[in-house]
């Protein structure tokens, strides 16, 4: 399952999904085994493939680590 929301997806969003992985696998594999890329090129699926694992992380727990930080420093007197 690749949703947050613990629903199934649709069958068309969830092989788009399968799709994307798996030319972005079928890239790695590639440089992996010596395919020809140029840096900027890496750089782009990288960052695609970085993206791709981010909006799947579950859950998305970077977004209260500000709040933590803020209570944390008020509960040791540095607020």
């Amino acid at each position: 399952m690749l949703d947050v929301s613990n629903l199934p997806l649709p069958s068309w969003i969830e092989k788009g999904f399968v799709e994307q992985w798996d030319q972005l696998r079928s890239y790695f594999v590639g440089v992996a085994h010596h395919a020809s890329t140029s840096s900027e090129e890496f750089s782009g699926v990288l960052a695609a493939l970085e993206r791709f694992v981010l909006d799947r992380l579950k859950p998305r727990t970077y977004s209260e680590h500000a709040t933590l930080d803020a209570l944390i420093k008020e509960a040791e007197g540095r607020g």
